[in-house]
């Protein structure tokens, strides 16, 4: 059961659930909606997390998290992570609100309309604390301060015709927007879409063969989860699912694929391959693999791609961390 209480970020109304061992969920409107945070978190949050623009960049990881269709556990581990980011780029603040605005729209040409409540109470013109109106979402998806950065991401929005929007602004305590999502705006975003570059999961498409235990253990899988992603191999996933389903389903959720054509040189490996190639279409980054006695193998259409060659899982342990951290950048996850 729900109940009322302040958001553990902004001190601002919101709705708290309490889980097991120590874990609460929040639904915060000025934090963005629905996020996770421990006991150890709340505690370390005026310290870690106390400034403006630490409750900024922590607010754009729970959207970012949102629009994933995934939850943010906030951790202590993640205060710091958050901590060394710097706040995002207009053009990017602009992509999250979008994000907002067609999440809001019921219908094709609604015109979307955000107001402050006469209850709300502003300190300087830095924050909002939103009680019964609709503008502090707006504030939280657009990583804004105030109200001129609001009305500076929607007027960006509008030079790029994703949207139409009415000012009704008459002062600090008198705010009203009018938006409609143009059809320029849902083709935007459908672009976007594909590509979930919020997810923690890396996809491990290779050869299910003994003989690669331990370049899984003490390769893939090490580098991985030392970068800051949960590797997902799908024979050690438990579903009742058709297994393509799941395959698909599982490349789709994923930030990147790792697929690494190792095998018997008479039978290639025809899943990887179509594993590699489904993720290509959906825009996901592939990481390219194969051990060096079977790099002359594989097949003519890939060699254009640059593969890590690897001799062993040490090897491959140290190349695959470090062109992770090249191409794809630190995970959430990373200790």
């Amino acid at each position: 059961m729900a109940k009322e209480c302040k958001c553990p970020i902004w001190g601002t109304p919101a709705k708290e659930y309490k889980l097991p061992n120590g874990i609460y969920k929040v639904n915060s409107p000025r934090a963005g909606g629905l996020y996770e945070i421990t006991f150890e978190a709340i505690e370390d949050l005026p310290a870690m997390a106390g400034s403006m623009e630490e409750k900024r960049k922590l607010t754009y990881e729970i959207i970012k998290y949102a629009i994933a269709s995934s939850t943010l556990r906030v951790t202590t581990t993640v205060l710091e992570v958050v901590s060394h980011r710097k706040i995002p780029k207009p053009e990017e603040r602009a992509e999250t609100l979008l994000h907002k605005l067609i999440r809001d729209t019921k219908h094709l040409g609604q015109k979307l309309e955000y107001e402050r409540s006469k209850g709300d109470v502003v300190y300087g013109d830095t924050m909002y604390v939103d009680k019964n109106g609709t503008f502090g979402p707006l504030m939280a998806w657009s990583c804004s301060k105030n109200l001129d950065e609001v009305l500076f991401i929607l007027r960006f929005l509008e030079e790029k015709d994703y949207v139409s929007c009415d000012d009704k602004t008459s002062s600090m305590t008198s705010c009203r927007i009018d938006v409609v999502v143009r059809p320029e705006g849902f083709a935007y975003i459908s672009d976007q879409d594909s590509i979930p570059s919020i997810s923690h999961q890396a996809f491990i498409a290779m050869w299910f063969d003994e003989s690669l235990d331990e370049a899984y253990e003490k390769g893939f899988d090490l580098a991985i989860r030392q970068s800051g992603y949960e590797p997902l191999r799908i024979d050690r996933k438990e579903h009742i699912n058709k297994i393509d389903d799941e395959i698909i389903a599982e490349i789709r959720r994923s930030r990147f694929v790792v697929a690494d054509f190792t095998s018997d040189p008479e039978n290639p490996r025809g899943g990887v391959y179509f594993e590699a190639g489904f993720a290509l279409g959906l825009k996901i980054p592939v990481i390219w693999t194969c051990r060096k006695d079977m790099i002359n193998h594989v097949h003519f259409d890939t060699r254009q791609f640059n593969h890590i060659v690897w001799a062993d899982a040490d090897d491959l342990c140290t190349k695959l961390k470090n062109r992770i951290g090249a191409v794809i950048g630190d995970g959430p996850l990373r200790p």
